[in-house]
């Protein structure tokens, strides 16, 4: 919640909206209106402001004329369990946020279908990955056959759960067995199941046995496929971006969980903040944030290194222990991310990107502050890597070759790429932003569920930011509105 509820501050907020939509702020033009406004938008505003009012986000009037159309499923006993605003914490400016987020965006947009023989995809309406809930899925799989015939109709295939796990589908093989043809939306872009190698200590083991593409195919050539299950369907689960930074200030509340209450700041992007605008940016690579799992391990009795290597699968670590006594290369501040985080980023040509236990939030956090990402994490996909051509504005580096990351960053430099790729982010940061109006993430799902239709791959021209979702007709992605697809 952003405040507590009072009957003062509800008057306040619904009079705001009176004398923003009076003064037609939400159609203006100016960035910073919008960027403003961005979170008031309807169902979606009393969704994430008032959780604790009971407020029913299902539209009264079908909006489905829009392709890919969605039947939104309504589970009493799933949501009774695992959808409770008064049982769960407001989550929505963490990066855990999304199964709350997406399904207040959809309701709120023109896709969704109140009748389930029209509808091309399918998704109910439950968090599948909160901290204190994660169901299992089969029981809520049990529950959509029993309100009718259509998830068996395609094995599943038409079906979307999202999940917002640290290692995705992997952390529901015994939950999910017959979402195995489903669409998973989701974080993690890892295709192997990341426990073979985990707290490697090579005192005790052969390093080979802690080889996580060696430790696989093992599993497969035993003969144990199960174990061997992908984490990411490449072409049936799609890999998105958190939806954390964007709602501006919160204050955490309700019961426990993985985070303790904080305050973010309000989160600002050079593109719509005219004070982070026209900034040097430094060619140095920056970070900030957590390095090692444990930053003091090292100075404690006892130490083991090998418990510390798995975190960011040694990329983070790879990276600050090769370069950080570099100062004409790297920024970086370790332990945490500073006060000045927006500005920083605003500020830098090169942003590292590596993931955490699974994925990481700081690809979003570099593209929207018009950083270039510099993703070192061997064998995981970022967001949209599937969807949007990544080369023209981030840039993939593989373990192996860090140990030449200054000479391949003055090289992007000094040949022009590197002021290319940042042009090309005044048109793909949208798709790295959930929240209208200003955000296309939401667009870029349903583009991509669209193509499928028409067995077509999404294609987008970062020149002319124009967008083909593959039914023929090209979207002016500057010029047009939220729920363009």
């Amino acid at each position: 919640m952003l405040y507590r509820d009072t009957w003062h501050q509800q008057v306040l907020v619904h009079v705001c909206l009176i004398l923003a939509v009076c003064a037609n702020v939400l159609a203006t033009e100016d960035p910073e209106n919008l960027a403003r406004y961005a979170g008031i938008n309807s169902t979606l505003y009393i969704h994430l402001n008032h959780p604790n009012t009971g407020q029913d986000l299902k539209s009264s009037r079908d909006k489905g004329a829009v392709r890919p159309r969605i039947y939104i499923y309504d589970l009493p006993e799933s949501q009774a369990k695992y959808r409770n605003w008064k049982e769960f914490p407001d989550m929505t400016d963490t990066n855990y946020a999304l199964d709350q987020i997406l399904l207040a965006l959809l309701y709120d947009s023109p896709y969704i279908t109140t009748d389930p023989d029209k509808a091309d995809y399918f998704i109910p309406d439950v968090w599948l990955f909160h901290p204190n809930a994660r169901p299992e899925v089969q029981d809520v799989i049990k529950e959509m056959r029993a309100a009718g015939p259509w998830f068996d109709r395609k094995g599943g295939s038409d079906h979307i759960f999202v999940i917002t796990a640290d290692q995705g589908r992997c952390e529901y093989l015994d939950r999910a067995k017959e979402a195995h043809r489903s669409i998973f939306i989701q974080h993690f872009g890892g295709t192997l199941v990341q426990d073979v190698g985990m707290f490697c200590d090579m005192n005790q083991r052969w390093g080979g046995d802690c080889d996580r593409e060696r430790g696989w195919v093992k599993k497969i050539s035993k003969g144990q496929a199960r174990s061997a299950r992908l984490c990411h369907h490449p072409g049936q689960d799609i890999v998105v971006p958190t939806a954390a930074l964007e709602r501006g200030t919160l204050v955490v509340t309700g019961k426990p969980f993985y985070y303790p209450g904080y305050i973010h700041p309000e989160h600002k992007l050079p593109y719509i903040h005219k004070e982070l605008q026209g900034l040097n940016r430094s060619n140095k690579l920056y970070w900030a944030g957590v390095v090692n799992l444990d930053e003091h391990a090292s100075r404690t009795p006892g130490y083991v290194p090998f418990n510390d290597c798995p975190y960011s699968f040694g990329g983070r670590q790879t990276v600050w222990r090769t370069w950080h006594r570099n100062s004409s290369l790297m920024s970086a501040y370790v332990g945490s991310r500073t006060p000045s985080y927006e500005l920083d980023l605003s500020s830098h040509t090169f942003c590292l990107s590596t993931a955490g236990w699974g994925w990481s939030g700081r690809f979003k956090a570099s593209v929207t502050h018009g950083c270039i990402p510099v993703v070192v994490q061997d064998g995981i996909r970022v967001e949209w890597e599937e969807q949007l051509p990544m080369q023209d504005y981030a840039l993939r580096m593989p373990l192996y070759m860090v140990h030449e990351l200054p000479e391949i960053l003055e090289l992007l430099v000094n040949t022009g790429k590197a002021e290319k790729m940042r042009q090309a982010m005044q048109c793909t940061w949208r798709f790295h932003w959930w929240l209208p109006t200003v955000g296309r993430a939401l667009d870029l799902v349903m583009c991509e569920l669209k193509a499928r239709l028409h067995n077509k791959r999404v294609k987008l021209d970062t020149s002319t930011c124009m967008l083909d979702c593959g039914d023929g007709q090209l979207i002016d992605v500057y010029n047009s509105k939220p729920y363009m697809v």
